[in-house]
């Protein structure tokens, strides 16, 4: 059922996905990729409060879960929920592993700004405007959008 809610999640088929993740972890509730996928699942359905609650029960089974790319949705999640503190202590350890990951630097900083510490958001985009000069081709490439929303957005909040 994982492995057919893979396909239908990659082929946009979300809520087909989602039913078959749920059916996972109801014949086996401590399956954890069953739980990241129904969590990815229901963050891009809008549903937050079970997005986070998946989320933190993989963050609390395996942190680095994914290589680390249940970080951010987690982050994302408690965020939206209106968890800044969670969402900034998520943040914190995401970049203290993963160093210069440049979605999390750009949304982390943006929840700096948010909580009233513009020098350390305009810290964080200009980290993160290095990371990317400074990193191989294919990872330039990929990542080039996220130095430009940084570039942008540091010029409409200062230097």
């Amino acid at each position: 059922m994982v492995q057919l809610g893979n396909i239908f999640a990659h082929q946009g088929r979300r809520a087909a996905a989602a039913e078959l993740f749920a059916r996972a972890l109801e014949k086996e509730p401590d399956l954890i990729e069953a739980q990241y996928r129904l969590a990815l699942c229901r963050y891009d359905q809008g549903d937050f409060q079970e997005a986070a609650r998946l989320l933190e029960a993989v963050h609390a089974t395996k942190p680095a879960y994914g290589y680390g790319n249940a970080y951010l949705p987690l982050a994302q999640s408690q965020n939206r929920l209106g968890n800044q503190q969670r969402a900034k202590e998520i943040y914190e350890t995401m970049l203290r592993y993963y160093p210069g990951q440049p979605e999390g630097s750009y949304h982390f900083a943006l929840l700096e700004a948010e909580m009233d510490n513009v020098a350390g958001a305009q810290r964080l985009m200009r980290d993160l405007i290095f990371a990317v000069r400074h990193s191989p081709p294919f990872q330039r490439r990929r990542n080039r959008h996220w130095a430009f929303k940084a570039q942008w957005w540091l010029l409409r909040n200062g230097r």
